[in-house]
């Protein structure tokens, strides 16, 4: 998938020209982004701030930042989306409760155990902790809770297990469940 394409874009958010603040997409992980936006000299705004000094609006870097923000999440929540669209393929009705597993990694030993401390107090049970040398983020934590699948209802608890991590300077590495069958 070419990132940098201005289609990779518009085909993701609904932002067209002249109120579109990207460009392009310079690199895209499973947590950040970066983008970039070509601004004109002679980019009108400029006549009014300030003429003689032109100056971006903050207002409109902070747009640009909302835009790559939703560009990201639409990433994100695409990954969960595929996830569900397959285990309804293998018959699932992504009803009820259920197990589901998460994996979260952090860079020290202190802040995979905070996390870890507020999981447990959210009624999410610790199974399994290791060490992986070569990582940038090491500890893992594996962690599970009965939960609903819905779309609603995952996007709702990957985001906030995704918010947790990012606390902790730790990523969330995705989540997975049995395929339960129609009853």
């Amino acid at each position: 998938m070419d990132f940098h394409a201005l289609d990779f874009i518009t085909g993701r958010i609904p932002h067209r020209p002249p109120f579109l603040w990207l460009d392009r997409v310079l690199e895209l992980t499973g947590e950040s982004i970066r983008a970039e936006k070509t601004i004109p000299a002679d980019l009108d705004i400029f006549k009014g701030h300030y003429p003689d000094y032109p100056l971006m609006p903050g207002v409109l870097l902070c747009e640009a930042v909302f835009q790559a923000g939703a560009l990201l999440v639409g990433e994100l929540l695409k990954g969960e989306q595929e996830y569900l669209n397959d285990l309804v393929l293998q018959g699932d009705d992504l009803k009820g409760l259920r197990k589901v597993n998460h994996w979260l990694y952090f860079p020290g030993v202190n802040l995979r155990n905070a996390a870890g401390k507020r999981l447990k107090e959210l009624n999410f049970s610790l199974d399994a902790i290791a060490y992986k040398k070569e990582s940038k983020t090491p500890y893992e934590l594996k962690i599970s809770r009965h939960d609903s699948i819905s779309p609603d209802s995952i996007d709702r608890l990957t985001t906030f297990l995704r918010v947790l991590c990012a606390s902790q300077k730790g990523q969330y590495d995705g989540w997975s469940t049995e395929v339960k069958g129609i009853e």
